[in-house]
């Protein structure tokens, strides 16, 4: 997203939040989405399309009464799903006892084509440093961090150990060290790792995954030191 989306967002109090690649149970629900807005916009003429149709469209899905949730999204809006939150709660609690932070996981590898002989779980070994909801976060001896599924994670008895880090894969941070401001007016900062990997700097974006427009923990911890 570029800096005139961002900025367009924060003028109109829009918080953007980031979903974790790979998660299907999101990516499911935006898809089914998107798929249905499509199909209703090719059944019309290409001449017709406008701004205005996208927003009628949208506005008729919201009011299409939906099997899955008896009633409409409109209607829906607002409202607390007491057996959903009863449901997602005990299996929150069944995740919990079943994974305790501190212990030793391996995590299932994606599956391949013609990949019957490769192996099923990953080579290094992980430890839980917490769960939050239905994914459990895992980090390896020299900080690769990943967010799991209770169901893609194997326990062992085994001590942590290295894994492969490659580009653009998420490692734990320890504290930041420094600072310094772009042309843009964001920051970047000097990063501490977890376990052995050097010093780097890293665009303020980078410690944001989930909302850009709000500072991280570690953020808030650094500029609380500074004060």
């Amino acid at each position: 997203m570029n800096s005139q989306a961002q900025e367009f967002f924060k003028t109109k109090k829009i918080e953007r939040y980031n979903h974790e690649p790979g998660d299907h149970g999101t990516m499911g629900k935006n898809e089914r989405f998107n798929r249905t807005l499509k199909q209703r916009l090719t059944k019309m003429s290409p001449k017709r399309i406008s701004q205005k149709l996208i927003t009628d469209v949208i506005e008729n899905y919201n009011s299409t009464f939906h099997r899955s949730i008896r009633m409409t999204p409109s209607d829906a809006k607002g409202k607390v799903m007491d057996a959903d939150l009863s449901h997602n709660q005990a299996e929150a609690d069944i995740i919990k006892k079943e994974f305790e932070v501190g212990s030793s996981v391996l995590y299932r590898l994606n599956k391949q084509a013609f990949g019957k002989e490769l192996a099923r779980w990953s080579n290094a070994v992980y430890t839980i440093v917490g769960i939050d909801g239905y994914r459990v976060q895992i980090r390896s001896k020299n900080g690769h961090t990943l967010y799991k599924a209770p169901n893609d994670l194997k326990l062992v008895k085994t001590e942590t150990t290295d894994a492969t880090i490659n580009r653009g894969d998420i490692l734990e941070a320890e504290k930041i060290l420094d600072h310094k401001k772009t042309r843009s007016g964001k920051y970047k900062y000097l990063l501490k790792w977890l376990g052995n990997e050097p010093a780097s700097w890293e665009p303020q974006d980078n410690l944001r995954l989930i909302n850009k427009n709000k500072r991280s923990t570690l953020e808030n911890e650094y500029w609380k030191s500074k004060s």
